[in-house]
């Protein structure tokens, strides 16, 4: 028999090992919960092949629209109004000002003044250039492609716009535009028939009416533009798709929820929110939806509507409970997007472009030097293999000692059940 204080002794050394054992077993399950992803820096830039980004180019006003009444006409000065609605409704940004002010007073003038009513995507084709229109010429560094070939309709909620090397266009077809040590930081050289707004996106992001100005490039027919940009890609390690999505806090193009666009992204998903936020408040929405149903466009009584709402839909609030004017939509983000900056940027304001054409010159400023990475610190494995050790340092356990347990168990159970039968027999 062993005496009373060993038998204390032992038992105490049991309940800390145990109590050890659980404490870092619990830290590894907290740790794996919250933090299993870890941002690093890469540097090895020499082997580097930098992917320009993808660019999409949107009409915003035809140069070639005139005015389309007589001005000789009695109701010449409303029917301007009325042009100046068709040109509003084909390169809608979200504004409906010149229809609500020359549609609502239909009365006074009747209908013969030509106020639309209704099928504004079809009205808006009308007014909108194709890609051979729009497009003049293309370069990518000294050598010229075929514009149309490579810059493919894309729909956004500023109504067709034609994108290159974008993962959202129904059609695919890549342009390879590669920078590196032997080819030196490369440019895209684009040339319109018209004023257009270019954007500079990650090749899963779409242009959308919460974008910043400031990551707009809106060019001026007759003239000269050259933007330098500066970018940083990320990587993620191959686990990084192993781990649950609020875990690492951003989502992959090809996990994809929403049915606006093909892959996921930041912009995709603010798009959504405005979708459902449209039928919410004005059980409608607007006719350049992309992917919209034809059903659930807005007639003008619908787009008076999203004109009474419009900085609901445009000013994004950064939470739920804010009381800003706005809408909250929790989008994460996409884990390959890239970081694009305009350094800086020179404007020929004070001379006509030599081909007469809006020229965009967009030139990557310099070659990436820094990859940021996205790693597992600690997956699904690191887990188990934590959990093991903390056991068997603390209570020389392991997986084979707990199946004994249980095999132990089992057999006394059954070693008694046998027993009791036998002596009631």
């Amino acid at each position: 028999m062993y005496h009373p204080c060993c038998r204390l002794f032992w038992l105490v050394c049991v309940l800390l090992s145990w109590y050890g054992s659980l404490y870092l077993i619990r830290q590894s399950w907290t740790t794996f919960q919250n933090n299993p992803i870890n941002f690093g820096v890469e540097t090895t830039y020499l082997e580097w092949n930098t992917q320009f980004p993808s660019v999409v180019v949107c009409e915003v006003l035809n140069v070639l629209f005139s005015n389309i009444y007589d001005e000789d006409d009695p109701l010449y000065d409303r029917r301007f109004d009325i042009e100046e609605v068709f040109g509003e409704l084909a390169f809608y940004e979200g504004s409906s000002y010149n229809l609500l002010k020359a549609c609502i007073p239909a009365n006074k003038y009747g209908t013969e003044t030509g106020c639309p009513t209704g099928n504004y995507s079809e009205i808006a084709n009308l007014f909108r250039m194709n890609c051979a229109d729009l497009f003049h010429f293309c370069r990518w560094n000294d050598k010229p492609f075929d514009c149309c070939k490579y810059f493919l309709p894309l729909e956004t909620e500023y109504g067709m716009c034609y994108a290159i090397n974008n993962l959202n266009t129904r059609i695919q077809r890549h342009f390879e535009m590669i920078s590196n040590q032997s080819t030196g930081p490369g440019f895209i050289y684009l040339q319109f028939n018209t004023h257009a707004t270019v954007y500079v996106l990650s090749e899963e992001d779409v242009p959308h009416f919460s974008i910043q100005e400031t990551d707009k490039i809106n060019t001026v027919y007759g003239f000269a533009e050259e933007f330098y940009i500066k970018i940083n890609r990320i990587s993620n390690q191959e686990e990084v798709h192993d781990v649950d999505i609020p875990k690492r806090s951003c989502r992959f193009p090809n996990e994809n929820y929403i049915n606006i666009y093909p892959v996921y992204s930041v912009s995709a998903c603010l798009v959504n929110c405005r979708r459902n936020l449209q039928l919410q408040l004005c059980n409608c929405t607007s006719y350049y939806m992309p992917n919209g149903d034809p059903k659930l466009y807005c007639d003008i009584n619908g787009l008076f509507c999203l004109e009474g709402h419009i900085n609901t839909f445009i000013q994004q609030k950064v939470s739920e409970n804010s009381t800003a004017v706005g809408y909250y939509c929790h989008c994460v983000d996409g884990c390959e997007s890239m970081t694009i900056e305009y350094v800086r940027w020179v404007r020929e304001m004070h001379q006509l472009s030599p081909s007469g054409k809006s020229e965009l010159k967009v030139i990557l400023d310099h070659l990436p030097t820094e990859l940021f990475k996205r790693t597992v610190v600690r997956g699904k494995l690191d887990l188990v293999v934590s959990m093991g050790g903390a056991t068997g340092l603390f209570v020389g356990a392991s997986l084979l000692s707990f199946i004994e347990l249980v095999y132990y168990f089992t057999l006394r159970l059954f070693v008694t059940v046998k027993y009791m039968k036998n002596k009631h027999r």
